[in-house]
């Protein structure tokens, strides 16, 4: 299916309830190419799921802020 914001993605479907996209595309904060693993129906993935993305881009780099101090603390021990 082409989805307005993710592009081309490929229906995935396993046993019931294991439904999921899957495709690729450049995550905007790092300049390079992820590949997606959406869990959704056959409807495709939803305007939440796309706003979950929007903000996780938006907003990365806080997120890197606030987890970088944990790995390394997990690393020292």
């Amino acid at each position: 299916m082409e989805d307005p914001f993710f592009g081309p993605l490929r229906f995935m479907k396993g046993t019931t309830a294991n439904y999921y996209y899957e495709g690729s595309g450049v995550f905007a904060p790092t300049g390079q190419t992820i590949e997606y693993f959406i869990d959704s129906d056959e409807n495709g993935p939803s305007e939440a799921q796309r706003e979950f993305y929007r903000h996780l881009q938006m907003e990365f780099n806080t997120y890197v802020t606030q987890i970088k101090p944990l790995i390394i603390d997990e690393f020292r021990n």
